[in-house]
């Protein structure tokens, strides 16, 4: 869940909803707004911020350390000078020690593959063409924030990584090559968990589009494995997925994601119904394929629309009304509760069903839809597939099954054998209804 907000109604929507994690960020200038003196530090600390936190358990944040002092960089949002290194080490250190208790989740600046040249004043990150500094500075941190707490992760920040559209202009193309490249090559401890950010519109970069239907799709492709990864040249720009980056420079990280999300603005269709229903199909869709893919976070941006945003990607208005989105999130996290990822299912002869299955203690889910391999906003809303399920789907046979759609509402069907679903983009939960005694 994206935003910073300490609002106790926001915190309520949050925690409803049924987010666990709460994206925030601390600003090393402004708390070490002057250099140290004789290498003393003096800090002044967010503590307002991290007692409501510790005083309300519902969400734990993962912070993004953002914003350098002027002291100790030429710009706010890039790399470090080399002598301060030491300085940044000791600032991080003091900030996991002081907030332990209330989380262990450091992400060290945001989109940080953003040129300098391009950066807005309020950029989270512009380290691009300096991969390797960010290498350098995130073995620094991960021994500050491992010295006071074992169970710390360190967060490589939720690259934007869009080599193929944006074609080097705004982001960095070989960020990660150059910061991999010399984590392999200097070994040490630089980061528990790497993140990206993924955004629907640009989902054939990475999956190809309706030929590659029904496997890796969307955030699985960018994640795990991409079309573009048979042809991978690390010295050739392309939309290579993370696990292939990885497996080129010896690393074997968790992954996570830094930002997903869809907007209902600015589209010609402004925050209207249909552009509302869609983005709440996408919430289940991207949060499916997200665990399916072994994501450790999935951050949706962001809760509440940003003021004056005309894009609008939250999931409850600037008014704090939810839109349509956010009860689907509240039945995803319903639906899913206990359950883990098993499989996702190839329906033979139909390629365009996404059948994503769950287990609980042997108890079987589905969550099912259509995809015809496009962005969503581009895809027949209305058009159909037919699936049959029986207990080779869900594992046994009641002779009754739940179909629950992303608003809550619940159809009961018998069958004593099977049954034939209609399946649209919008997505359905799909279980046994246990058998009386």
């Amino acid at each position: 869940m994206g935003g910073q907000d300490t609002d106790p109604t926001r915190r309520d929507l949050a925690a409803a909803a049924g987010f666990s994690l709460h994206r925030t960020s601390v600003s090393w200038a402004s708390i070490e707004p002057d250099a140290p003196v004789g290498g003393m530090h003096t800090y002044h600390w967010p503590d307002s911020t991290f007692n409501v936190y510790r005083n309300d358990r519902r969400l734990v944040p993962y912070v993004i350390v953002m914003n350098n002092p002027t002291w100790a960089a030429e710009r706010a949002c890039g790399p470090i000078y080399s002598s301060r290194l030491d300085d940044f080490g000791e600032f991080v250190r003091q900030l996991a020690a002081r907030y332990a208790d209330v989380t262990g989740y450091w992400n060290f600046y945001a989109e940080q593959d953003h040129w300098a040249s391009s950066a807005s004043p309020d950029s989270c990150g512009c380290w691009g063409g300096n991969g390797d500094e960010y290498a350098q500075m995130l073995a620094v941190a991960w021994d500050a924030v491992h010295s006071v707490n074992p169970d710390g992760q360190v967060l490589f920040g939720g690259v934007a990584y869009e080599p193929t559209w944006d074609q080097g202009k705004t982001w960095d193309q070989f960020f990660l090559r150059d910061a991999f490249e010399y984590m392999e090559n200097n070994q040490d401890d630089y980061v528990d968990i790497i993140m990206t950010n993924q955004y629907n519109f640009r989902r054939d970069d990475w999956d190809g589009g309706p030929d590659t239907l029904p496997e890796n799709q969307e955030i699985i492709a960018k994640f795990r494995q991409a079309v573009s990864d048979s042809g991978f040249d690390p010295n050739t720009p392309g939309a290579y997925s993370i696990d292939r980056w990885q497996t080129e420079y010896g690393l074997d990280k968790p992954l996570a994601t830094g930002e997903v999300g869809l907007q209902v603005g600015a589209t010609g269709a402004s925050d209207d119904s249909t552009t509302n229903d869609l983005q709440a199909r996408h919430a289940i869709h991207v949060n499916v394929r997200g665990i399916a893919a072994g994501l450790k976070i999935i951050n949706w941006y962001t809760l509440v629309d940003k003021p004056n945003d005309p894009f609008k990607y939250g999931l409850v208005r600037s008014d704090l009304t939810p839109r349509p989105a956010y009860y689907a999130y509240q039945v995803l996290t319903q639906q899913l509760d206990g359950y883990v990822f098993d499989q996702q299912l190839v329906v033979s002869g139909n390629p365009r069903i996404q059948a994503y299955r769950f287990d609980r203690d042997g108890v079987k889910k589905l969550v099912l839809w259509r995809d015809s391999g496009e962005k969503i906003k581009w895809q027949d809303k209305d058009a159909t597939e037919t699936m049959t399920v029986s207990a080779a789907e869900l594992g046994m046979w009641t002779g009754q099954v739940r179909v629950t759609d992303k608003s809550g509402n619940v159809q009961m069907i018998q069958s004593p054998t099977e049954v034939n679903l209609e399946i649209s983009s919008d997505p359905v939960f799909v279980d046994n209804v246990p058998a009386t005694p």
